[in-house]
């Protein structure tokens, strides 16, 4: 994936999935990024941890409904 194709913009996709969960506690719907994304299902892979993040930055566990829409999850680094 071009979002994770260095370092430096995998470590801006780790801080925006932050920033997602942050924003999540004022406005539960925001629509993440596809790069907030594939870190939010990472994230997922640690349930436990997953859960302190989410009580840390969202105030709530920010439950992950993969029946949602994903097609027009905007791109990050690729102009949309």
């Amino acid at each position: 994936r071009p979002e994770f194709e260095t370092p430096e913009l995998a470590a801006a996709a780790v801080a925006a999935y932050r920033d997602f969960l942050v924003a999540m506690r004022e406005t539960p719907t925001v629509v993440p990024t596809l790069a907030t994304d594939l870190v939010w299902h990472t994230a997922l892979l640690y349930p436990v941890r997953y859960a302190a993040s989410c009580l840390r930055l969202a105030g709530h566990v920010v439950d992950h409904d993969d029946e949602a829409e994903t097609d027009g999850l905007p791109i990050e680094g690729l102009g949309a």
